[in-house]
This record gives C-alpha cells, structure tokens and sequence, in this order.
C-alpha cells in the first residue's frame, strides 16, 4: 500500500496529500480542498503501518481543481441570484425551509480498514 493515490489507487504521478503546493498564485494543500469541496478528510496512518501512502495522484489533483471551482461558481451563482431576489421582494425555495438530504456510506477498503463517509444534498 505504499506509493498509491489515496483518491484512485494510481502509484503515477503522486504528491503529498498534506504539503503545501502553489497554484495559479495561490497556496493550497489537497487535503483541505478535498475537504473544503467534497468533506472528505483523509488521514494519514500513523505507527506500524505508517507505510501506506498519503499522496495523491495528477490526475485526481486535476479532478479535485475541477470540483473546487464548480462549487465556488455554483455559490457565487447561487449568491448573486438570492441578492438580486432580495433586491426585488421575490419570495423562492428558502421560504419553504431548508430541505436536506443525508445518506451514509459505508466503504470497506482493506481487511481492517473502514472509512464512514456522509454525503448532504440540499
């Protein structure tokens, strides 16, 4: 389990998961957007089995830039939408209440690993 994306399992192409990296200007590490965009927390192992990787792969990188600047242009949409709601009176879904979806999934990836992932959908 050395030397693997954490995302797909690829042993190509590999970065840490928790290193600082620059982009575009900005500074970012994957596992905060990872957690910032999807809520996904990814931990490194610790002790005898520190072995097992905490990177991830380029190709992965490129997916988890996409998903980041699709919800940052969703929020901004959906921010400008309810100003320009506000500005006219315009009553929309928020008046109903917030209606939330919440499922858990239960992946097993290994003989004693389990990791719970909760996934919320409004």
């Amino acid at each position: 389990m050395e030397n693997l994306c954490r995302c797909c399992h690829s042993p190509y192409g590999l970065k840490s998961l928790g290193s600082f990296q620059a982009y575009e200007g900005v500074g970012e590490t994957y596992s905060a957007i990872l957690k910032d965009t999807f809520n996904i927390v990814i931990q490194p192992f610790v002790g005898a089995s520190s072995a097992v990787s905490y990177s991830i792969c380029d190709v992965c990188v490129a997916h988890l830039r996409d998903a980041s600047t699709f919800k940052q242009q969703v929020v901004t949409c959906e921010q400008i939408l309810s100003s320009y709601c506000d500005k006219q009176d315009l009553k929309g879904p928020a008046s109903m209440g917030n209606v939330v979806k919440e499922e858990m999934t239960e992946l097993v990836t290994g003989t004693n690993c389990i990791i719970f992932i909760t996934f919320s959908v409004s």
